[in-house]
């Protein structure tokens, strides 16, 4: 019987009982402590938890074993054996069960397919019903899968309207556009795949409808391939594009498959025959070019649809990702804490996208558990981010794979947004503690040398007292100054400093800007910036050779968090690594003489060009020399510093873990600021009809006994227990209310989806080499068993507690039963310690007791969680390297640090190797990740330690198959090529997949290692940052070439004898010009007009296919406007200007002389094109519209007003 027990109710939780005092705590590395921190523990108002780790693992244990009262057991007590089992770290649910568990939400699973028919409105599962379903799915933190192959081709007729079809992927667009706009809530978001039949007419455009990287932004897509496709292909025979004739009076009404259409009689229509070998290359080239369309093979699936009776699997539910420290209008703030919030925003855009600095966005959401890459940029900006997450660029919007080493990323060009709360005074001796404080055990000390003693050291006590000072006292106890004689040193102490400075998070680390900075007022940045700068910084005037104001410190994490805050008041800086190494140096002793003290490494953070005046403008230094030193060169620069052009030039891009993300919609420009970079907003589980799956995964890295064995005793017990509280979370999950369908579908099938996670790490222990083929015969044993116990508990609650409801006429029906046990795609021939399987008994207890769940097992991914249970390989997947850069959360900061694979390590130390060459061996290995190729490594252990680039192609393929066939959804694993891989390469993977039976493949061929810079620690140090990446390829030998949404563009000024005329040249690939604007002041006249024809003609020019580059045709437009003399001339000798087409032309001439040396041309400025109603991408990004006053590109929208930066002007 249920215990009655006393509940607890926090902020933004069900009321759960306390946890048992005597359950033990889980024991967790720092690293899995800081993620399991950040991604799953609720926080009530303040944003400060309100739950601890354990009270956590209690609520999900708690919350899911609360459906087990229908069955009159001990809730405390299941609770108490699902707690054991989280803590133990043997088994993880899926992220939404540990965010959701226990929450008024109470939304549990990760992703819903939903049906898509050929109907408008009347049809409950019609095109728009089932685009407002996935609409309050996606509100809840779901994502979505969609076949659109019931729809009719394009241009069919529609009886209604006599008009025409607008087509699967027309509507597809639809979808993707109305997912653009929706604002989503919850805590997490997945994203949406959109699956097509290979038969359908419209397979053609759906294959390459995402060539445009533009477009369809927020889909995955993936082709539906059938066995007689792939039969067709290889018989090289005609392919029929068919689909049900809609005319036909049998159509009317219809809902289902093309099979399902012929087997009711309707008229099935040929639209086209193609080759089925041309169809396959097609979809092979566009995978091969950036991974999408990916293959899902129906009828292998179908084979194992375990309720054929009800529907016919059509798609499956992938996640697509984004992660962000996103400038708000209430400053900067984290993307996890946004998504916590679950509010909708006001976010921070660039200058370029829009004169509006702050528009409205939708709330913060999770996307999924993602591979995670660091971008990694010169100037010292870093971001991680998911491979598909786009960058803007100087070329445009790029993926993070596809950028290339020396690509220019655009950074926020304008000041952004400040929070309400702080105040000036706040901010400056929080940063005076950061830059010149101590804080010790007692006090905390703010230090003032030289003449700080006087000019600042007064004021600080005086903003300390008003600062710590408690108003209910009867009387003040002000803090004074004591100096400190012998060190030429004044110092403010205070023990109620310290006590101050904690709340701000400074005890513990020091080196941080504080999130109250980042998120505070304009005043609270301000004076931050102000004391660090004051107190730690300095300018350095060289004369002609230029002026930066630099910040030093030892700590690189601090220099990186100031450069971001920097970028808020739009201010561009580069950090130098190690201006200084680290070792012993002289310095003053505070008693008048000198001393050796050991320094740590030393790293500079300059501002330089234009970045200067807003400096001084906007933070500048708080003494007077410093200011004045700053202010004096300023004035000295007659012509003014370079322009700053607002881009961070790419360095190199680097994988790094694997964990939870987050992305936002921003319906107007689609973009948004994430670590001060511009970026863009934007299936492993086969599900019917509205279902959803439930995931968890057992953690094979604690099911290791002694002497490379695996403790099979203990992986039974786990997938037992793991079985009951997935079924569980069927029954408490709360789905989506408005959606009813939805727990119609899940507890109709009860589908529940138990993987394994850690399959690396225990292939490790045991000495099977991933791929070979004991590795194919090792997972597979070991996947068979994980099936077998988690069929065989099934089967016991389908006793205990009843079958799935639509378990007749299905494969389990146990009156007709046609299920057929699994069978091994690899020969056993090697004992690895597992008992012997009866095989025979699951089909006799299907017969006598029927079984509780449709699908069991589905091998999902496990990036977060298996983080945070510690796992070397996610999932199914082998271990990515043996010794890399992994991520760490440091007090809420991004640190690098470096990772070694203990079970590696421990390997190494058995062999006998001592420490000193243990370290050597690393320090080989993080070049690439792989020991394959060092010598000092033994044999027996390269065998075995393996990584992911060690292992072919092939191997990786019947890997997937060997699982497979025990897993009776999917699994989500990806086959990695080389960068050397042919397309060829990629379509014999595909057949491979076919033919062994797995049910979808999805393949990544890495790009150049130079240009596709997915780096290890070494091959980033070795890139030279002037490698040149880009080829100049003949464009201009193309069709008519259309114009892309952005483009890399200057402006140059030249005075006329009809006005000042404004010249636009725009870039288009290989550094060749593709358009021209020309603009006078004198807009509306004839002038004008003539101005924009020449520009027009120009530019035409430009596009035409030629055998002419476009540069050479520039060189001859110049020829012809040059010398043309009109009424009168402007000027003399060399600065002669006879008339509006001779000063274009000169200025083109202009643009040919500076675009030789291009690499280290800073151009003058740059505008926003009048004409062409595009985006023009300029290398001076704060430069805007044209100034009516001066003339030139400076007009910017600022503190709600627009304000020209070149002469003053104001339109307040």
């Amino acid at each position: 019987m249920t215990k009655k027990v006393a509940s607890v109710e926090k902020h933004g939780l069900l009321p759960t009982p306390p946890i048992p005092e005597d359950l033990p705590s889980i024991d967790l590395t720092d690293n899995s402590r800081q993620v399991l921190e950040r991604r799953y523990l609720r926080r009530g108002e303040d944003g400060k938890p309100v739950e601890t780790i354990d009270e956590m693992f209690w609520r999900v244990a708690y919350h899911v074993a609360k459906a087990e009262e229908k069955w009159t057991l001990d809730i405390i007590e299941r609770a108490r054996e699902f707690y054991h089992l989280l803590v133990s770290k043997k088994f993880f649910p899926n992220s939404p069960t540990f965010t959701g568990a226990g929450t008024p939400l109470g939304q549990l699973a990760a992703c819903f397919v939903l049906p898509v028919n050929d109907d408008m409105g009347r049809d409950p599962a019609g095109i728009f019903q089932s685009l407002r379903d996935a609409a309050l799915i996606q509100q809840t933190g779901g994502g979505n899968g969609f076949s659109f192959s019931r729809l009719r081709p394009k241009g069919t007729l529609v009886n209604s309207s006599a008009g025409q079809a607008t087509g699967p992927v027309g509507f597809l667009r639809v979808y993707d556009h109305a997912f653009g706009e929706i604002a989503q809530g919850g805590t997490r978001r997945g994203a949406n795949m959109g699956v097509l039949r290979v038969d359908h007419p419209d397979i053609e455009e759906f294959i390459t409808c995402k060539i445009d990287e533009n477009q369809i932004t927020n889909f995955n897509i993936s082709v539906g391939i059938t066995d007689a496709f792939m039969r067709a292909v290889e018989k090289d025979e005609e392919w029929a594009l068919r689909f049900p004739d809609v005319l036909s009076p049998k159509y009317r009404g219809f809902k289902g498959t093309l099979e399902q259409a012929e087997e009711a009689g309707i008229p099935i229509r040929v639209y086209e025959k193609v080759k089925a070998r041309a169809l396959y290359e097609k979809i092979v080239q566009q995978a091969h070019h950036n991974g999408e369309p990916g293959m899902l093979f129906l009828d292998a699936a179908n084979r194992d649809n375990p309720v054929p009776h009800l529907y016919a699997l059509e798609s499956t539910n992938p996640c697509v990702t984004g992660e962000t420290l996103i400038y708000t209008e209430n400053g900067l703030r984290r993307a996890d804490a946004l998504a916590q919030d679950d509010t909708s925003l006001r976010i921070v855009l660039d200058g370029r996208f829009s004169k509006e600095t702050i528009l409205s966005s939708t709330p913060v959401f999770e996307t999924g558990i993602k591979d995670i890459y660091r971008l990694i940029l010169r100037e010292g900006y870093e971001l991680r981010l998911t491979a598909d997450h786009q960058v803007m660029t100087e070329r445009g919007w790029v993926e993070t794979r596809n950028l290339q080493s020396g690509d220019k990323v655009h950074i926020l060009n304008r000041k952004g947004g400040f929070g309400k709360k702080g105040t000036l005074e706040e901010g400056r001796v929080l940063g005076w503690l950061v830059g010149d404080g101590t804080i010790n055990v007692v006090r905390a000390v703010l230090s003032f040398f030289g003449t700080e003693k006087q000019e600042l050291a007064p004021a600080f006590a005086e903003m300390v007292t008003n600062l710590v000072d408690v108003p209910s006292r009867s009387r003040s106890y002000p803090v004074g100054v004591i100096e400190i004689d012998e060190r030429d040193e004044a110092r403010v102490a205070s023990d109620r400093l310290r006590d101050w400075a904690e709340s701000y998070g400074l005890v513990e680390n020091k080196f941080i800007v504080p999130d109250a900075v980042f998120a505070g007022s304009e005043e609270i940045q301000r004076g931050f910036l102000q004391a660090l700068f004051t107190a730690d910084g300095q300018v350095n005037d060289g004369g002609e050779k230029g002026c930066s104001a630099r910040l030093s410190s030892s700590h690189l994490s601090l220099l990186k968090d100031v450069q971001k805050l920097l970028l808020n008041f739009g201010v561009a800086s580069k950090i130098y690594k190690e201006r200084r190494t680290a070792g012993y140096r002289a310095l003053p002793d505070g008693k008048g003489g000198t001393k050796e003290y050991y320094c740590l490494s030393q790293h500079d953070l300059a501002i330089s060009k234009t970045n200067l005046i807003t400096f001084a403008n906007e933070i500048g230094f708080l003494t007077q020399a410093k200011q004045d030193k700053l202010v004096n060169y300023l004035d000295r620069m007659a012509r003014g510093p370079y322009q700053e052009t607002f881009t961070a030039t790419v360095l190199a891009v680097e994988p790094d873990g694997r964990e939870m993300v987050y992305d936002l919609q921003q319906p107007e420009t689609h973009s948004f600021i994430a670590n001060g970079l511009v970026v863009h907003n934007c299936g492993e589980q086969w599900l019917g009809p509205y279902e959803s799956c439930c995931l968890g995964s057992i953690n094979l890295a604690e099911h290791c006994a002694p002497d490379g064995e695996v403790d099979w005793e203990e992986i039974r017990k786990s997938t037992v227990l793991a079985t009951y509280f997935l079924d569980d979370v069927v029954d408490v999950n709360a789905y989506v209310p408005a959606v009813p369908q939805l727990r119609d579908a899940a507890q109709r099938a009860r589908r529940i989806g138990l993987g394994i996670m850690g399959l690396a790490d225990i292939m490790y222990h045991v000495g099977a080499r991933y791929g070979s083929p004991d590795g194919q015969e090792f997972g597979s044993q070991l996947m068979e068993f994980v099936r077998y116990h988690a069929m065989q508990t099934s089967i016991q609650m389908a006793k205990e507690r009843g079958v799935f409801p639509a378990i007749a006429d299905s494969i389990y029906d146990p009156a007709k039963l046609t299920w057929q046990k699994p069978e091994p795609v690899v020969p056993y021939t090697k004992n690895w310690g597992r008992s012997e399987l009866d095989w025979d008994s699951v089909v006799e207890g299907i017969r006598k007791f029927g079984i509780r769940n449709a699908a069991q097992t589905t091998v999902a991914p496990t990036g977060t969680i298996a983080t945070v249970a510690g796992c070397e390989g996610y999932g199914c997947e082998p271990t990515f390297a043996l010794a890399y850069i992994r991520h760490v959360n440091d007090d809420g900061k991004d640190l690098q640090l470096t990772y070694a694979s203990p079970r590696f390590d421990a390997a190494l130390l058995a062999a006998g190797l001592a420490g000193e060459a243990r370290q050597e061996i690393f320090d080989q290995v993080m070049g690439n990740g792989s020991c394959q190729n060092v010598t000092d490594v033994p044999e027996a252990i390269r065998d075995v330690f393996v990584v992911s680039e060690d292992i072919t192609a092939e191997e990786h393929v019947r890997m997937q198959a060997a699982l497979q066939a025990f897993v009776d959804n999917s699994l989500s694993k990806t086959v990695n090529f080389p960068a050397t891989a042919t397309e060829e390469d990629v379509s014999k993977a595909y057949q491979l997949a076919w033919e062994l039976g797995c049910k979808g493949i999805t393949v990544y061929v890495t790009g150049s290692r130079d240009a596709v810079v997915l780096e290890t620690k070494s091959t980033a140090k070795q890139k030279q940052p002037e490698t040149k990446v880009a080829s100049m390829a003949p464009l201009w030998r193309e069709s008519k070439k259309p114009r892309p949404r952005a483009l890399l563009g200057w402006t140059y000024n030249v005075e006329t004898p009809l006005g000042k005329a404004f010249v636009t040249v725009n870039e288009n690939g290989g550094r060749q010009p593709f358009e021209v604007f020309v603009n006078t002041s004198k807009a509306g006249s004839e002038t004008a007009a003539v101005s924009e024809a020449i520009g027009r003609l120009i530019s035409y020019i430009l596009r035409l296919a030629s055998p002419v580059s476009p540069r050479d045709r520039i060189k001859e437009i110049v020829r012809q406007l040059g010398g043309i003399g009109g009424g009168r001339s402007l000027g003399f000798g060399a600065k002669r200007v006879r008339s509006l087409p001779d000063g274009v032309g000169q200025v083109l001439a202009e643009y040919l002389r500076e675009a030789k040396s291009l690499e280290e041309w800073t151009p003058p400025t740059v505008e926003k094109s009048q004409d062409n109603g595009g985006h023009v991408v300029s290398k001076v990004p704060r430069i805007g519209d044209l100034c009516p006053e001066c003339g030139e590109a400076a007009v910017v929208n600022e503190e709600g007003c627009r304000k020209c930066y070149a002469c003053g002007f104001s339109e307040c």
